[in-house]
């Protein structure tokens, strides 16, 4: 069954139906896009990467580089009967971790698209 677009006159609408292919897993037949395939391959390098993130971490003696997330703010201050907006800046995150921020990009990019694959790719028949 083919997506159903609105009739906007969209320069990317597909002419005709994405192609792709029938899978068989156990007793179920799965619809398989070829978007779908490309995907699971880009999950499955954003899986690899995050593999190599920790072998390299603890390969590396845990060195990591930590950043401090601020922000700036303007303050409201009273001085001889006229207000005088100061500047200041508040840390919002403290000894935020390169490693583990880069870490976790990858696992989160890898579980989500092979979760949708998995979990929520229509059966056919």
């Amino acid at each position: 069954m083919a997506t159903q677009y609105a009739e906007l006159n969209a320069p990317f609408k597909p002419q005709k139906e994405l192609s792709g292919t029938l899978c068989k897993c156990g007793k179920k037949t799965y619809d398989v896009k070829y978007y779908y395939l490309w995907n699971i391959i880009a999950a499955c390098l954003h899986g690899v990467n995050a593999l190599l993130m920790l072998i390299f971490y603890y390969g590396n003696d845990k060195h990591d580089k930590f950043y401090n997330v601020t922000t700036s703010y303007g303050n409201w201050t009273r001085v001889d009967d006229q207000w005088v907006i100061e500047s200041r800046e508040a840390t919002i995150i403290s000894n935020l971790s390169l490693n583990w921020s880069i870490f976790t990009f990858h696992v989160l990019s890898f579980v989500f698209p092979v979760r949708r694959f998995l979990y929520f790719t229509r059966m056919t028949a």
